[in-house]
């Protein structure tokens, strides 16, 4: 299925850039199932290299909690997403056993906070624990993402304490590709993270 999904992106990508219509980096998914295989990333990068498509459009997005045995490592593979010339994020960050330890380690660029966070109104102490971790993150040299916020009162709290990308139905729903193509033509979430002075809005697969 992962190959599936990746495949079809790679062909909306080359589509979208013959068409010279409007594109962003979107993030794929790799799933715990597809690690069993050992050939699984050279399955992707032979994927890749049917379409004429930036690496930079194409993140590559693990969940801290997938366990890969003792012979290969959630590390390990992130450094080979890395050599294969591909942006390697981070998900869910926060919602199982993440510690700060894991994040001095992981060579990632981009680390997605869980939704877990955004679900209850802002308090004093999820507002700490909040501006310590975009502080750290952003002392490491990673871009920080928001996940599932749905609020004006997160919205302007990660603005004020420089969240790199915030994605959530604060700014769209998810929606079939037909549509999707339709808000890259049309960018109404460019304007409203405009208001917001957002740098981006992070999208996936």
């Amino acid at each position: 299925m992962d190959q599936f999904v990746f495949e079809q992106l790679c062909q909306c990508f080359s589509r979208w850039i013959r068409q010279a219509a409007p594109v962003v980096p979107i993030s794929c998914n790799l799933s715990r199932p597809s690690f069993q295989d050992t050939s699984y990333l050279s399955e992707l990068l032979e994927i890749y290299r049917r379409y004429s498509i930036p690496q930079s459009l194409l993140e590559l997005e693990l969940s801290e909690e997938i366990e890969l045995g003792s012979e290969i490592s959630l590390l390990d593979y992130m450094k080979e997403i890395q050599n294969l010339g591909f942006p390697c994020s981070l998900d869910d960050f926060g919602s199982g056993y993440s510690s700060l330890s894991l994040l001095s380690s992981l060579p990632v660029s981009i680390i997605k906070l869980d939704r877990c966070f955004f679900t209850q109104p802002l308090h004093e102490k999820n507002r700490i624990v909040l501006q310590e971790l975009l502080t750290i993150t952003h002392r490491l040299g990673m871009k920080t993402v928001a996940e599932g916020v749905e609020t004006q009162e997160y919205i302007d709290f990660l603005k004020a304490n420089g969240c790199d990308l915030v994605q959530g139905f604060y700014y769209c729903t998810p929606v079939p590709i037909s549509e999707f193509e339709k808000l890259l033509i049309q960018q109404p979430f460019l304007d409203r993270q405009n208001e917001t002075n957002k740098n981006s809005v992070a999208l996936e697969a």
